[in-house]
């Protein structure tokens, strides 16, 4: 099977939306509540027959659901209940019975990756699913699956496994993010992976390795980095070396440092350098004050500890306490 799952949609109508709306029926809850009262929405100012018809088949499709997982509607969290329907509308599956998830959404501590491993499971078919775990599959240090590597691992040509990639997984990806930035008040019920909020946040193999035997998951530090920068886009941005010739860790780093410095263009040099001389002095204050711009003297500092953390975390490169630099000879 090809691309995405068919799943119906339940989305409704524009105008159907707005009348809800307009008489404060916007909650799975509410609105299942009003039809058990009423049996219909004919009374509702502006409702005409469709928009009836919509939320009449919405009402029954959620009872159905509800009354097959044994579950009363009046125990269930009205934004739970929201957020089940936006799921499956989303991603075509019911996870109302799934109990664990709704302990988790009751701590504030739903498990992204898990969730996102389910999902994916659903909304892709089973080929690209495939491909879906093995271009982001944790193995440590520096190995990214080739496109090649895959295709011949599936029996599926590089050509097909790209536009699988292009079409089916990044679709899922921006679905799943999309869940949660139009729904803003989704995101305090997920799991906090970081405690501080500091300028550099490290994901490395530890990290990942750790987040993986949590959450029954297998993903690559790269995919883990991938989904927590989206989910703190407004906070951080997500930078990586892409080099075989470092640990290829992925770092969050913070937002109003990002035009400050060209880390890529900065790094991409110096793994030139390190892999060329035979001896080598990284002074991170000189670096940083030559590279930076138009950056004040907090930001400059903070930049020296950001390419002072990314030095010591890639290469294998001994920090001279008296010359205070990273120091080696060959």
């Amino acid at each position: 099977m090809n691309g995405p799952k068919k799943r119906e949609a339940y989305k409704l109508s524009s105008r159907t939306k707005n009348i809800i709306k307009y008489e404060d029926l916007e909650t799975i809850k509410k609105l299942i509540e009003y039809y058990t009262e009423k049996r219909n929405f004919l009374d509702v100012r502006n409702c005409g027959r469709k928009s009836n018809n919509e939320l009449i088949k919405l009402s029954k499709r959620i009872i159905d659901k509800i009354e097959k997982d044994d579950e009363p509607l009046s125990g269930i969290q009205d934004e739970y209940i929201d957020f089940i329907y936006d799921i499956e509308n989303a991603f075509g599956i019911n996870i109302f019975p799934i109990k664990s998830i709704y302990r988790q959404y009751l701590d504030k501590n739903i498990e992204t990756f898990f969730l996102i491993k389910l999902l994916a499971s659903s909304y892709l078919s089973t080929r690209d699913y495939s491909v879906f775990i093995l271009l982001n599959k944790f193995s440590e240090g520096f190995s990214k699956p080739t496109l090649h590597k895959i295709g011949d691992s599936l029996k599926i040509s590089r050509e097909r496994v790209r536009q699988i990639i292009n079409n089916g997984i990044q679709n899922f990806n921006k679905s799943f993010i999309n869940l949660i930035n139009e729904n803003d008040s989704y995101r305090l019920f997920f799991k906090k992976y970081f405690t501080e909020h500091k300028d550099i946040l490290v994901i490395d193999d530890v990290f990942a390795d750790n987040i993986n035997k949590t959450e029954n998951c297998d993903f690559s530090k790269s995919y883990i980095g991938y989904i927590l920068a989206l989910f703190l886009s407004k906070d951080y941005f997500n930078f990586c070396i892409d080099s075989n010739s470092t640990k290829n860790n992925e770092y969050l780093i913070k937002k109003d440092l990002e035009s400050a410095i060209n880390l890529k263009e900065l790094f991409k040099k110096l793994s030139i350098k390190i892999k060329t001389l035979r001896t080598l002095k990284i002074d991170a204050e000189i670096i940083v004050r030559q590279n930076a711009s138009d950056c004040n003297e907090e930001s400059i500092q903070k930049l020296i500890k950001i390419f002072e953390v990314i030095v010591r975390e890639e290469y294998n490169i001994p920090y001279d306490e008296n010359l205070r630099m990273f120091y080696y000879a060959r």
